[in-house]
């Protein structure tokens, strides 16, 4: 896939905002307390930060990610049912080259940067039925302070792509395709997620960015919501290599 950077899953062992879909969960003991999962050696640009993945049992946003700066301000990033593994959250073919850290839940590359430089982190949360699972960027900035700069509900990265100036556009779907039969699956088109300089700086969709790579990855543009009254018709003989964007009669015919 055109502008994917590939790399090798780093394991030690969509601003747009939104929530992961509740999980059922027994309320955590009185005064438990949270106990570290793992503790990944920040390095490079990330240097002064402390990561800490921690778990309490019986809590619905177990485990979370904990980044502490140079300075001690704290930032706790969770998603409801807790936060994945990069092997159950990400696909290999989607992980950046240049890992800064040996984690299990946290991504981090010297490829993935905000425009000004900032090293970010990337953790990933669980998927509701049918949907991708959601996502969280945070970025270090050189005062000392991590902030949230990208959270959404439902959104499967499929790849990173610098920009020239610096910076990256993050690339995925928000929503999973279907397999009708055995030519055409349901339209679920890509959509791009671009770091907007204005302070303090974060993500936000771009539309014609997401039309852009869109087009050049799939068959047509129908709009940027995922549809089931669309296909994507990988037989047709009139399409080329991405197929043929096709209407999908009632009863999926």
């Amino acid at each position: 896939m055109i502008g994917l950077i590939a790399g090798l899953i780093a394991a030690a062992g969509p601003a747009a905002t939104g929530a992961a879909a509740s999980a059922p969960a027994t309320p955590a003991p009185r005064n438990a307390d949270w106990r570290a999962v793992e503790t990944p050696a920040a390095k490079g640009d990330l240097a002064g930060y402390r990561l800490r993945v921690e778990a309490r049992a019986g809590d619905a946003d177990s485990p979370r990610l904990v980044v502490v700066g140079p300075r001690g301000r704290t930032l706790r990033v969770s998603a409801n049912g807790g936060l994945v593994s990069l092997a159950e959250g990400l696909s290999r073919r989607a992980l950046p080259v240049g890992r800064r850290l040996r984690s299990r839940y946290v991504l981090a590359s010297s490829r993935l940067t905000t425009p000004a430089g900032e090293p970010m982190l990337i953790v990933f949360g669980h998927a509701a039925a049918g949907a991708p699972g959601s996502i969280n960027v945070v970025a270090a900035d050189r005062d000392g302070a991590a902030r949230l700069v990208l959270s959404l509900a439902a959104f499967e990265l499929a790849g990173v792509e610098r920009r020239t100036g610096g910076g990256v556009d993050l690339i995925g779907r928000r929503s999973l395709s279907r397999s009708l039969d055995k030519c055409r699956t349901t339209y679920d088109p890509f959509a791009v997620y671009r770091f907007e300089d204005a302070a303090p700086g974060h993500y936000q969709y771009s539309l014609a960015v997401s039309r852009t790579y869109t087009l050049a990855h799939m068959p047509g543009w129908a709009g940027p919501a995922g549809r089931e009254d669309m296909a994507v018709d990988r037989c047709n003989p009139s399409g080329g290599r991405f197929g043929t964007l096709v209407k999908v009669k009632p009863g999926g015919r």
